[in-house]
């Protein structure tokens, strides 16, 4: 392994080795009770409500996933006696989904959520509900660099989807995930890629070596 890759890498190997053992991810699956994620903002924007039967589950799943990750990433971080301050949720009608380190939250935006629901839906014949938390992933691993003090990276984007497939892996093992789910993360990210985030074969290449490769994935050279 070379000095920079371990050097980059060392710090997120002190949260990821011991992920596949914890025993989170419960709140997945496609027929559970979704909770109310606790760090969520007033809805009181009209913008930002959900007002049909698709929003509403957007907005549950959405909720659900959030819940996981943030189960997920704090138990990894206490194993190895690390403080994880959760990120708060804002619903923002009028922007990206985009983390903002200054005040530990994520900003997401219902709307393009539900429209990543319908492209990958069309696209792979699939109810596309991966195609959009992969994109809360891909923000959470934002929140976990920020803690690791990883956001000044070049290739943080990268390592944020990286982070965004162990998760997905996890849920796999676990049994949470649909026939499809991967090939809907896989198709958000090919669409999304360009700029700073990278091209899209390269995000859904990282993705892809999160998801694979679990935790190892992290450590190769």
């Amino acid at each position: 392994m070379s000095r920079t890759f371990r050097k980059f890498f060392m710090p997120l190997t002190l949260v990821t080795l011991t992920i596949i053992a914890l025993p989170q991810g419960r709140v997945l699956a496609k027929d559970s009770q979704f909770p109310t994620f606790a760090r969520v903002t007033s809805l009181n924007d009209s913008e930002v409500q959900p007002t049909t039967p698709e929003e509403q589950e957007v907005w549950e799943k959405s909720m659900a996933a959030l819940r996981s990750l943030e189960e997920f990433w704090s138990g990894a971080f206490e194993q190895h006696h690390m403080r994880f301050a959760p990120p708060r949720i804002q619903p923002d009608g009028r922007s990206l989904p985009y983390y903002d380190p200054n005040s530990n939250t994520i900003h997401l935006n219902l709307q393009f959520l539900v429209m990543e629901r319908r492209k990958a839906a069309t696209n792979l014949g699939t109810d596309g509900d991966m195609a959009y938390i992969v994109v809360l992933a891909h923000e959470y691993g934002h929140a976990v660099q920020a803690h690791l003090r990883l956001l000044d990276r070049n290739n943080r984007e990268l390592q944020a989807d990286l982070l965004a497939g162990i998760w997905v892996r996890y849920a796999g093992e676990k049994g949470l995930l649909d026939p499809g789910d991967p090939e809907e993360a896989s198709n958000s990210l090919l669409r999304a890629g360009g700029g700073n985030h990278g091209s899209g074969p390269d995000r859904v290449s990282e993705f892809n070596r999160g998801y694979h490769g679990g935790t190892r994935a992290a450590l190769r050279d």
